[in-house]
């Protein structure tokens, strides 16, 4: 009797044991792990010369990681960035505006080394680096709204 009374008394002890692990492990893996960063919704709109400029797109570079952010500019030159956190992390970032990337080469043409194509674009040249644009943006939890001016060169 004692033995059979021991082999029961063990079962149950690694079944509830067993069930406290596995309750442990969901609890664990239900905390979500790392905290999401603090992030601001960003919009703006650049012009040139007070005229609505959308040809090209808004970078804003991290001061302190140099991460950047792309957001598009729209025709009516509006923008806004969206990352994979929603917004962009709070903090201070240079900002330049540049051209569009350029279209991606055919096979053909790449083979053939297809000459490196005229400067088109209309921004002028201080925008475009971050060092000369002269342009910065706090961001903020929160709404964030940054218009950026451009003045012919």
């Amino acid at each position: 009797r004692s033995a059979t009374f021991m082999i029961a008394h063990t079962n149950r002890l690694v079944k509830y044991y067993s069930l406290l692990v596995c309750c442990s492990l969901a609890i664990a893996g239900c905390s979500g792990g790392p905290p999401k960063p603090v992030v601001g919704d960003v919009t703006g709109k650049v012009t040139l010369d007070g005229s609505p400029f959308g040809d090209g797109r808004v970078v804003f570079k991290d001061s302190t990681t140099a991460i950047e952010a792309v957001a598009e500019l729209k025709p009516d030159g509006t923008f806004q960035v969206v990352t994979p956190d929603g917004g962009l992390q709070v903090g201070k970032y240079d900002v330049a505006v540049q051209s569009p990337p350029p279209a991606p080469l055919s096979p053909m043409e790449a083979s053939k080394g297809v000459p490196e194509a005229a400067d088109t674009s209309k921004i002028p040249k201080i925008y475009r680096d971050f060092a000369t644009s002269g342009f910065k943006a706090a961001v903020a939890s929160g709404k964030n709204n940054f218009d950026f001016e451009m003045k012919p060169q």
